[in-house]
């Protein structure tokens, strides 16, 4: 579906409260689910031009607030973007 629109993309990841074990931490996680997926879609053959940004979240916004260690907290979110930013002013 994201090939088939004009958009440009940003995508974030995300992880649940539980604190990750092993090297890093759940910023370093949710930036490297972020990070896979940018890759995965460059893979699938879209432009590396239409990623606007790749941002790790860790479990800053759960998509569950009251069930913070939920697995649905454990997520990637691609939004299209519906417009070019304006130019900042010089």
């Amino acid at each position: 579906i994201v090939a088939l629109l004009p958009n440009a993309i940003a995508i974030a990841g995300h992880t649940d409260a539980t604190p990750f074990r092993g090297q890093g931490s759940n910023w370093d996680l949710s930036a490297d689910r972020a990070n896979a997926t940018r890759r995965l879609l460059a893979d699938g053959g879209i432009a590396e031009g239409r990623i606007r940004s790749v941002t790790g979240h860790a479990e800053r916004d759960p998509l569950l607030p009251d069930q913070p260690g939920a697995a649905a907290n454990r997520r990637v979110a691609i939004p299209l973007i519906r417009q070019q930013p304006e130019p900042a002013a010089r």
